[in-house]
């Protein structure tokens, strides 16, 4: 029997999103020098994915929810190793993955919540209920926020001293400093689903009323969802000429080398952004709003400007205020990509395998 894994249990498509296989092989080769092996569990595989065939183990939807399918394909796994850390990145439904826990004897739960959840019924009677589940080892033992306001959240839900909090990071470009910027920053830039939590419609209205001012912008839209009812209300307000939809793109960074500036104005309460970190990443300022964890990953005024509350008219508002004062978007866009730091992927990668190798040390 080898003496030590980590399960790691990803409700994303490898080859799909760049991050979410680097973070993992990142993780895994961490792991790999200090002697314990690293399997992960994903919910699909698509063509582009760089995982071999052999080390794929597919986790539909729900599976972790599914007693049939976790004694048919983890608990095998996790049978071969003396000591194993199942850790679960939501939004699975892995409640009976408690079982398999318990069951293995030597094994801990990890969870990172990448969410923010609304305050619900009956809380406090929740949190106790999973105090005592946690007490059992049929809940998560360590909980990760990957923002303060992520793990803040989870205080409310579970015992708080099994909480701590690593941020969601990015790998940072060297030094990169801006040398063309506009006189006047007309190029306005979202990335992210086309779903309304995100806030394409107060975006979109916003161009709406921008263009009836005659403010001269445009905007590019990268991602997919809503397509067609975002094409629709372009074409029926007669935006064409100034919103472009690009679609999903694996690599993100040519449109934030053409951008001016970044749009992220969600409605929801966002765990933290990683497209306002990318965009302070590529030198741009951000319009954001202050939801969740989002107002950590910018210094307002200063990086970025704030939107309270995120409507269309606060949109506008913020696009014409950073045409107006070319100087201060100018001073913004130097100081985006400073205090980056705490934000690189390699710092993320290690406060997890300290998480890893404390407890399996302790088991």
């Amino acid at each position: 029997m080898k003496t030590a894994a980590v399960l790691t249990f990803i409700n994303n498509i490898s080859g799909r999103y760049r991050w979410w296989d680097e973070f993992p092989a990142m993780i895994g080769e961490r792991l790999g020098r200090l002697g314990v092996e690293h399997i992960c569990f994903r919910r699909d595989y698509d063509p582009n994915s760089t995982e071999p065939p052999d080390a794929r183990h597919v986790t539909p939807e729900g599976a972790l929810g599914d007693l049939k399918w976790l004694r048919e394909n983890v608990r095998p796994v996790a049978a071969g190793f003396e000591k194993v850390i199942f850790h679960t990145h939501g939004h699975y439904q892995p409640i009976l993955l408690g079982r398999e826990v318990w069951r293995h004897g030597r094994a801990r739960w990890f969870w990172t919540e990448h969410l923010i959840a609304d305050p619900g019924r009956r809380e406090r009677l929740k949190k106790a209920v999973r105090i005592v589940g946690q007490s059992l080892r049929l809940f998560p033992q360590r909980l990760f926020g990957v923002s303060q306001a992520g793990a803040a959240r989870l205080c409310e839900q579970f015992r708080p001293s099994s909480v701590k909090c690593i941020r969601t990071s990015v790998r940072l470009l060297n030094g990169v400093v801006r040398t063309d910027l506009p006189a006047v920053p007309r190029k306005a830039l979202f990335v992210g689903r086309l779903i309304p939590e995100k806030g394409i419609w107060p975006l979109l209205e916003a161009f709406v009323l921008l263009q009836t001012r005659g403010v001269d912008v445009t905007l590019t839209i990268v991602g997919k969802g809503l397509d067609e009812d975002v094409r629709a209300f372009i074409a029926a307000n007669k935006l064409t000429d100034r919103v472009q939809l690009a679609g999903h793109q694996t690599d993100v960074a040519p449109f934030y080398r053409q951008a001016d500036f970044v749009i992220v104005p969600s409605v929801w309460i966002e765990a933290l952004g990683m497209v306002s970190l990318e965009a302070r990443m590529y030198g741009l300022p951000v319009i954001y709003s202050r939801r969740g964890g989002l107002a950590e990953t910018q210094v307002e005024g200063v990086t970025g400007l704030a939107l309270a509350p995120t409507t269309p008219e606060t949109i506008a508002e913020a696009v014409v205020e950073l045409q107006s004062n070319p100087a201060r978007y100018a001073e913004m866009a130097r100081q985006a990509s400073r205090g980056l730091e705490e934000y690189a992927i390699e710092t993320m990668v290690d406060a997890y395998v300290r998480e890893y190798m404390s407890e399996l040390t302790g088991l």
